[in-house]
């Protein structure tokens, strides 16, 4: 089953960002929210907190959000 995966703790990694609280923090995504998305329990996204990440990072959407196919059929 396809599955898309939030690179969030990569993105965490790559910026020196120790902590979810440090980026809530500086970015103004609830805790809560930022919990979900780096232990893969997000089931939806709002377009604002994706907005906010890909401006915080300086990232594009595919380097946060990577679709995963498992069934590659040819």
């Amino acid at each position: 089953m396809p599955k898309i995966k939030v690179n969030l703790l990569q993105l965490m990694l790559d910026n020196d960002i120790r902590t979810i609280k440090e980026l809530s923090e500086k970015t103004g995504i609830s805790l809560k929210t930022l919990y979900s998305m780096s232990n893969e329990k997000t089931t939806r996204l709002d377009f604002k907190t994706i907005t906010k990440l890909c401006e915080f990072f300086g990232c594009e959407i595919g380097e946060l959000l990577v679709f995963k196919n498992k069934n590659k059929a040819v």
